[in-house]
């Protein structure tokens, strides 16, 4: 188990998802950074930034933590929790004033001590049940 690549993404998640700290997205992702979100789609690092940017302006008192992680080689498997208040517009979505939750998996690639490519799977549909956008289950 390489636990520098465990510690590597427990930089990603406290500095730029909790903390908000995009410019440390410049040090922890390499140039060529690739990611693969739900739906099938690809983003690279500037994508990467414009959509924490817009997390950070739509929900404040932000919390990511760590629920499990798993390190095999170049690969960190981390499933995550994140909470915060709906304060500002997202996507469209005008601010509820709501606590909201939503989980996720990552799968993460490390190269030369940087985050080379992710693949995300994230709980869309029970965020937009928390914004009351969506029918409750």
């Amino acid at each position: 188990m390489n636990e520098s690549n465990g510690h590597l993404m427990q930089r990603v998640f406290d500095e730029i998802m909790t903390r908000g700290n995009v410019d440390a997205i410049d040090q922890l992702f390499a140039c060529g950074f690739t990611g693969h979100d739900t739906s099938g789609g690809t983003f690279g690092r500037e994508e990467f930034r414009e959509g924490v940017l817009a997390m950070l302006s739509a929900f404040s008192d932000r919390q990511v933590e760590i629920a499990d992680q798993v390190i095999a080689g170049d690969k960190v498997a981390t499933r995550w929790q994140a909470t915060g208040v709906h304060s500002g517009a997202f996507h469209g979505i005008p601010a509820t004033g709501r606590h909201v939750s939503m989980t996720g998996i990552s799968i993460t690639r490390l190269a030369g001590g940087k985050v080379a490519e992710t693949w995300e799977v994230t709980d869309d549909a029970g965020l937009l049940r928390q914004l009351g956008v969506l029918p409750s289950a």
